[in-house]
C-alpha cells in the first residue's frame, strides 16, 4: 500500500477529505523526520520505536581487495512492537 492508498482508504473509512489527510500525514512525517535529524527517538504505541544511530568510521575491502575506509553515516532503525 502506497501513501495515496492509504489516504483514499482513510477519507472512506472515516468520511473525511483526502485534503485534510493529506496535509495531516505531511505534517506528521515532516515533525518525524526533524525530530529525527536532531537525533531524538520516537515511540509510537501499539506500532513501534524510530531511533537515528551513528555508525562509526570503518575499514573495509572493496572487491578488488584494496582497502578502504568507510566514513560513518547516520541510519534511521524501527523496532516493531510485537
Amino acid at each position: 500500500m502506497n501513501k495515496t492508498e492509504l489516504i483514499s482508504r482513510i477519507s472512506t473509512k472515516y468520511d473525511l477529505d483526502q485534503k485534510s489527510i493529506s496535509v495531516l500525514f505531511e505534517v506528521t512525517f515532516d515533525e518525524m523526520a526533524r525530530a529525527l535529524l536532531d537525533r531524538e527517538f520516537i515511540e509510537i504505541s501499539e506500532l513501534g520505536d524510530f531511533l537515528a544511530k551513528t555508525r562509526k568510521e570503518k575499514l573495509s575491502e572493496n572487491r578488488r581487495g584494496e582497502t578502504i575506509t568507510i566514513r560513518d553515516n547516520h541510519v534511521i532503525r524501527f523496532r516493531p512492537i510485537i
